[in-house]
């Protein structure tokens, strides 16, 4: 068997020594006097107004908003963050516009947006996304990276980048959603609660003024909140926050909102106005530009600093980096981060997330007795109390299951040994300490809670694996320190019965309990039997043909995120399905794990009888980015009989930067116009000066209309980006109902009754009619609880774009807390 920890070991310098935390302490010393001179400047700067100053210091703030701050400040390794955009909006009655050969091969898949990343699908930044007026809700995975986004846009505004357009005379105001109060009414008291949030990021001088100057920023209607936590929130506080939100938008209409949020758990959101947008995972460039840029500053931070104190402390970074380029496709950001430095450090124990959290925390507790188990300790009674943030003089690891609704006749499956328990002493002893190396966090109120939600699921995770007491812990409503902790549980016992619990329910037509078990497999390689039962689940749910592509594509996702040996050969086997679905998200799935035995079956598809399943095959062989695979796809751009999978090709071959762009500059001049049309779209996915020379000269130049024509269409799109998130214009003023009332003899009258023409729109309309009441009914999840059997006839009876648009349109209403009724009721199983 493959020795990973050997291999690991083999290929780094002998002489990487593990120096443990005494290195660390210079290092963040040497950070905070880095960090702190552009500060200290504007301190004694007589002209330096308060609003530089309140700049400065936020600047400070959110350079340490990553747990690698005590070796770098974020902006020297930061990857930028990219939002992925989120459908156009369908409207019937408007231009069509033209969409990527991502999209219409590849459901749209906010809560497993990792996959879309793969194939390039179209993303945008922050900044970018806030150009349409709407407010935003950034969703994701813990450790995807959304409180890192949050710091990237605010240095951006700052430095007053020049990307950032009309958010320059904007004040960005950072608040944790565990910092603000729990009932706030009037405008007083917001902005009390906004300046009291933000003030431990601020010096002294600057508090004293910091109520008058948010009160001027919001009144100016120049205020950006930034509110991060509320994905931590358990379902009261998460409430309480909704509500500062309400008042805060009712008082002071024009202020800007971004929040970070989970991506099934987004009730009240919409309602506000935010709309849900999911940060997008990183793809293998993104990853190798983040894992040079760590071993850059390792070389320049890290090494002198170890020859300063006589310490062999160097890695060979050529052959360090080779190797974590390897199985990092299913790695969070986070995560990713921790396992290079693991790597970097010399105390990696293995490829997998879990391994990779397991060094970080090991590392930081090493040396101090019993820190490991108090942290456990104080994370189970977190997670078992439902309080992620708890008073610094309560954090003893008692815990009251009891009180969170569990039944008195439950109990642990085996009583907890004494012995093996931190005592409330222990707890407290260590909090200090773990707050000074960045595991514990303070919060307003004096209370204590870990930085980052996965820190404090995997000790969580590990006291539950001790205690056996994961059942308990999963009849707690839905929140994500319940999510982890039973996550990370699983990787040191059996967890068969909860995977039983998650799966058993009959009218889950989203598979929404599977979804929830499918991350838990990538966590451990070692074939237990609750992971072998959830991979078999998984596949076959990818074969139903009853389930919609959008479910199907997130079990694909999922199945490829548990880097399990076996799912490759599965794949392979599937790619001889009769069911068309089924091909097309294998050949896209082969692609992304690069499989290079599937080439030439690869190939063969490019002839498939559907064109779903040709466009996945061109997809997938870029993916898979080897010589043979390059030139299939090149081959199907010049020779192909189909218009429409030059097309695809064209697209996928934008992908590929080494061997597919030179493709594409050099098509661009054959003498068939079928080629040159096909690659002006996937010229369109390029965005670089060259590749906007070509096209327009295409559009000016080009002897054949279509080509010119095809030219014009795709600058004008790489100019207005038809994906930036708007809200839906008011019913009263939308072109498309107003038509559809139009014939039928009606008009749009106010309140509900324009509501009661959406309703008549989805039971009566053309498709089109159907897709468009849906995307209102997102909006609001609250007005579509009157149409649930139409929505369901959709999801079940209908095919295509419809049932894809009934089916996200119930994720939505799940993800607002909307409880559906059976499915049965309306004869549907």
């Amino acid at each position: 068997m493959f020795d990973l920890f050997s291999f690991g070991l083999g290929i780094i310098v002998v002489g990487v020594l593990l120096l443990g935390w005494r290195l660390f302490k210079p290092l963040r010393t040497r950070f905070r006097i880095f960090m702190r001179r552009p500060i200290r400047g504007t301190r004694v700067g007589l002209t330096a107004n308060l609003a530089d100053r309140y700049h400065q210091h936020l600047l400070y703030h959110v350079q340490g908003l990553h747990l690698a701050a005590p070796l770098f400040p974020l902006d020297e390794i930061a990857v930028e963050p990219r939002l992925l955009a989120p459908p156009k909006r369908f409207d019937p009655t408007g231009s069509t516009i033209t969409s990527d050969v991502i999209s219409i091969t590849l459901p749209y898949l906010p809560d497993w947006p990792e996959i879309a990343s793969e194939f390039h699908a179209h993303t945008m930044t922050i900044a970018t996304a806030l150009q349409g007026g709407a407010n935003l809700a950034i969703i994701g995975q813990p450790g995807s990276g959304k409180t890192v986004a949050l710091a990237h846009i605010i240095s951006k505004i700052v430095r007053n980048d020049e990307e950032i357009n009309d958010l320059a005379e904007m004040t960005p105001f950072l608040i944790h959603a565990a910092d603000l109060p729990k009932g706030v009414e009037g405008k007083k008291k917001i902005i009390v609660a906004i300046a009291e949030a933000v003030a431990e990021q601020m010096s002294a001088i600057v508090q004293l003024q910091l109520t008058g100057f948010v009160r001027n920023a919001l009144k100016a209607g120049k205020a950006l909140i930034l509110l991060d936590g509320l994905d931590e929130m358990v379902p009261e506080r998460y409430n309480q926050v909704l509500k500062f939100m309400s008042v805060l938008l009712n008082e002071f209409p024009q202020t800007r909102i971004i929040v970070t949020a989970q991506p099934t758990h987004l009730p009240g959101l919409t309602n506000l106005g935010l709309i849900p947008i999911p940060l997008a995972g990183w793809n293998e460039a993104q990853r190798i530009e983040f894992i040079e840029k760590w071993g850059e500053m390792w070389a320049y931070h890290i090494v002198p600093e170890a020859w300063a104190r006589k310490l062999p402390y160097e890695v060979n970074s050529t052959l360090a980096n080779g190797w974590m380029h390897l199985e990092n496709l299913a790695l969070t950001p986070l995560e990713l981060t921790l396992k290079i430095w693991a790597l970097y450090m010399g105390d990696i124990t293995g490829a997998r997330g879990f391994d990779a959290i397991r060094s970080y925390a090991d590392r930081m507790c090493s040396d101090i007795n019993g820190a490991t188990s108090a942290l456990e300790t104080l994370a189970h009674q977190m997670v078992s109390n439902m309080q992620p943030h708890i008073p610094v003089k309560e954090a003893s690891g008692k815990s009251d299951l009891n009180a969170k609704g569990i039944r008195d006749s439950e109990e642990p499956d085996e009583a907890p040994d004494p012995s093996k328990q931190a005592d409330s002493s222990a707890v407290q002893r260590i909090i200090p300490d773990m707050v000074e190396r960045g595991l514990l966090t303070t919060r307003a109120n004096a209370l204590i809670g870990f930085t980052h939600p996965v820190i404090a699921g995997y000790f969580a995770g590990n006291a539950l694996a001790k205690r056996r007491n994961g059942t308990q812990v999963s009849e707690q409503p839905d929140w994500i320190g319940k999510q982890l902790a039973l996550r990370y549980s699983a990787v040191t016992s059996d967890v068969t019965p909860l995977v039983k619990k998650f799966t058993r329910d009959k009218d889950d037509l989203l598979q929404k309990g599977l979804l929830t078990v499918a991350r838990w497999p990538r966590e451990t390689g070692e074939e237990k039997p609750w992971r072998i039962e959830i991979l078999r689940r998984l596949a076959q749910a990818l074969q139903n043909d009853r389930l919609p592509l959008g479910i199907r594509a997130r079990v694909t996702a999922a199945l490829i995120s548990s880097a399990d040996d076996g799912i490759t050969l599965l794949f392979r086997q599937m790619l001889t399905s009769p069911d068309s679905r089924v091909r097309q998200l294998i050949a896209m799935g082969l692609g992304v794990l690069k499989d290079p035995k599937s080439v030439n079956d690869l190939n063969m598809l490019l002839d498939d009888s559907s064109p779903a399943v040709q466009r996945a095959a061109c997809l997938g062989l870029v993916a898979n980015g080897s010589l043979p695979a390059i030139e299939a796809v090149a081959y199907a751009l010049l020779h192909h009989a189909s218009e429409e999978t030059r097309r695809a090709a064209a697209e996928a071959l934008a992908n590929h930067l080494s061997e597919g762009h030179p493709i594409l500059k050099e098509a661009s001049k054959e003498k068939d116009l079928m080629v040159r049309r096909a690659v002006v779209y996937g010229l369109g996915r390029i965005d670089e000066d060259w590749s906007k020379e070509i096209l327009l000269k295409l559009q000016l130049e080009d002897e054949q209309w279509v080509v010119r024509s095809a030219a014009g269409e795709v600058l004008d799109n790489m100019v207005s980006d038809p994906h930036i998130p708007k809200r839906l214009p008011p019913l009263s003023e939308s072109s498309w109902l107003i038509q559809f009332a139009s014939l039928h003899g009606m008009g749009i009258p106010k309140g509900q009754g324009a509501w009661d023409m959406i309703y008549k729109a989805l039971k009566e309309g053309k498709e089109d009619d159907n897709i468009a009441a849906m995307e209102y009914l997102r909006q609001v999840p609250e007005r579509a609880v009157e149409v649930i059997p139409d929505l369901y006839k959709h999801f079940y009876a209908s095919k295509g774009d419809l049932q894809e648009a009934a089916l996200n349109t119930i994720w939505y209403l799940v993800a607002a807390g909307i409880e559906l009724p059976s499915p049965q009721q309306f004869g549907y199983s």
